[in-house]
């Protein structure tokens, strides 16, 4: 693709692009894998805030980033994902609290709590622990979606996120 280099417009230019056939358009959408595990990194995962207050944020977007300062019960992160084989799952998270917590993951319909036994400190290295099971009905795009639960929750930092088939 050619372009000029200042555009046309300063405010309101167009590009047009034609090309041959229909076009082929990778996703970067979180999919099953050949286990049925499905990987979700907090880097593809879109935080909800709260107009007000302190907002959970990513430290980085690097492979060991997390969602820090997850200090309001009103915040919540959601992941898209490309389900394969609907079926019983396990959500598995990587995290790290100074005191118990708990959240809870909902996908469709179904919804479960992770007790998050606390690590002593939020510097300490991050622990992953298996939660309850979430079941999913159909194949095709679904919405997992982490949030506080309604008792039990404290602040956390979140690493990573997994969703496991059932043994």
């Amino acid at each position: 693709i050619e372009v000029p280099r200042t555009a046309p417009d300063p405010v309101n230019t167009v590009i047009v692009v034609h090309i041959d056939g229909e076009p082929d358009v990778a996703s970067n959408m979180p999919a099953q894998n050949a286990d049925g595990v499905v990987n979700l990194p907090v880097r593809l995962g879109f935080i909800h805030n709260r107009g007000y207050g302190e907002h959970a944020h990513l430290s980085d977007l690097g492979a060991d980033g997390y969602i820090t300062n997850w200090v309001e019960p009103g915040a919540r992160v959601e992941w898209m994902v490309d389900v394969k084989t609907p079926g019983n799952y396990t959500v598995e998270l990587t995290y790290r609290s100074r005191e118990n917590s708990a959240l809870k993951a909902s996908i469709g319909n179904s919804t479960t709590t992770v007790d998050l036994p606390s690590t002593r400190a939020a510097e300490e290295r991050f622990h992953s622990v298996a939660g309850g099971v979430v079941h999913i009905s159909e194949a095709g795009t679904a919405t997992l979606v982490l949030q506080p639960a309604d008792t039990g929750w404290n602040p956390v930092e979140v690493q990573f996120v997994r969703i496991l088939p059932e043994q």
